[in-house]
């Protein structure tokens, strides 16, 4: 089953933005642009909400990812140990066989 995402119940109060492209009036909007009020109907604006082409507008770094860099780990102080030979695995630590369908069973 998909997620299901819950909006807020439209109000032609709302500062909206494109939340998909979308061409308003021959100007088109990408995702996260405002869209001025008085630009479009309020039943048009209604339509464009329900479809999701336009959303309530929310803080830039909501489109356009956090504002500083992600960190990154830090450098591991000694080096990884390199894996066993293949003649130290024991066989208690072997995989075991696939599994067989009823078709592939032979009887003894």
């Amino acid at each position: 089953m998909l997620p299901t995402r819950t909006f807020l119940p439209f109000s032609p109060d709302y500062a909206f933005a494109a939340a998909q492209v979308v061409t308003i009036s021959g100007v088109t909007y990408q995702p996260g642009d405002a869209i001025p009020k008085g630009a479009i109907s309020e039943r048009r604006l209604r339509q464009l909400y329900e479809l999701r082409r336009i959303a309530p507008h929310a803080p830039d770094f909501l489109f356009n990812g956090p504002a500083s860099p992600a960190p990154t780990a830090p450098e591991p102080d000694e080096p990884a140990a390199a894996p066993p030979a293949d003649d130290a695995i024991a066989a208690d630590d072997a995989p075991p066989p696939p599994a067989r369908s009823r078709r592939q069973r032979t009887v003894a």
